[in-house]
């Protein structure tokens, strides 16, 4: 919750300082030619995807009511210096102008990689290649670990084939992992070729939009679960874990992913710098198209009231009930004030 309002909250224009490449001119924060100014568009939301994966991870583990709060509270934090701060570094140390930042291909066209070259540091770039291969396979993997528990969860409530209900002793779907992998593996390949490359950007823009209307959904499902939970008679108290910026993180959440989803829609009616088209809107915009279908098929095949009555929702089920022992006790003076403070902080 609080990572997705972090994030979509500040979508500020970062103003990218140049550098000239005379000995007159300053690199670092001074610009000697007029700095460009960069708008987050959709394709910074498919970058910052999948952070709310941790929360789905941090649930399979044997106490989620410990590994919850820790795997969530810092998102914020990392997403804050991984991002945020990266951004600011890059901004300072490259050029907008250069020509391999949006014309370079692979990890040449990664900022990080141009700074480090910049500066005569060619191991780190090195370093950083690494850095960025160790990344794609941790996406990739918790990409699979998402899809294949999101299959089996349409699976039990039947709107997937039964066979994704199955795992291992471990616990491991691997109905669902295979047929993931396989897919997402095999569109992955697309990116090889110059015309896979439009096809494959039509599958990012398909992503990012999804991303927006997830993180959406996370906030509206907060909300409406804490509606109901105070509805019901119950107090925060018996939550097993609660948010401190509730219920203010889930508006402002909320409030950006509808109004950044607006905005797209514009842009793909009408896109700057160029002439309105069919091909651009679809491209830029299918996946809200194909959401609102999907959502309408689902209505008519399941049928049911179109709004639940808060009243009438089951808190209880599927829920894990947890004993005092399972809560994590916090110590006495200087250790006891410092876990305090940093649970406050991270929780």
């Amino acid at each position: 919750m609080m990572q997705s309002a972090f994030v979509i909250g500040t979508p500020i224009p970062l103003h990218m300082a140049s550098r000239d490449s005379s000995a007159s001119c300053p690199r670092a924060v001074r610009t000697c030619h007029p700095p460009s100014t960069r708008l987050a568009d959709h394709r910074t939301v498919f970058a910052m995807a999948g952070s709310e994966n941790s929360g789905l991870v941090a649930a399979e583990t044997a106490n989620p009511r410990k590994s919850v709060p820790r795997a969530v509270g810092s998102i914020w934090l990392r997403l804050s210096l991984f991002y945020l701060l990266g951004s600011l570094m890059v901004t300072i140390t490259v050029s907008p102008f250069d020509q391999d930042l949006f014309g370079g291909t692979g990890t040449n066209a990664s900022p990080f990689v141009i700074a480090y070259r910049d500066a005569g540091l060619e191991p780190l770039a090195h370093i950083m290649n690494a850095v960025i291969f160790i990344s794609v396979l941790s996406t990739g993997s918790i990409s699979g670990y998402g899809g294949s528990r999101t299959l089996m969860g349409l699976a039990y409530i039947d709107m997937a084939p039964k066979q994704f209900k199955k795992a291992d002793k471990l616990g491991r779907p691997w109905y669902g992992l295979v047929i993931t992998l396989v897919l997402g593996g095999g569109l992955a390949y697309l990116n090889v070729n110059h015309s896979g490359a439009e096809v494959f950007g039509w599958f990012s823009n398909l992503t990012s939009l999804c991303t927006l209307f997830g993180w959406g959904m996370i906030c509206l499902s907060h909300i409406r679960f804490r509606y109901a939970w105070k509805l019901q008679g119950r107090t925060p108290e018996e939550l097993p874990w609660k948010s401190w910026t509730y219920p203010y993180a889930a508006w402002w959440g909320l409030f950006w992913c509808i109004l950044l989803i607006i905005v797209e829609f514009y842009l793909a009616v009408w896109p700057l710098g160029d002439k309105p088209s069919a091909k651009n809107f679809f491209a830029n915009y299918v996946s809200i198209i194909a959401l609102l279908v999907l959502y309408l098929g689902a209505r008519v095949y399941h049928r049911g009231p179109w709004w639940v009555d808060a009243s009438t929702i089951d808190l209880d089920d599927g829920r894990r009930f947890y004993a005092d022992e399972d809560v994590e006790k916090v110590g006495k003076g200087f250790k006891g004030a410092v876990s305090k403070t940093l649970g406050f902080i991270f929780n």
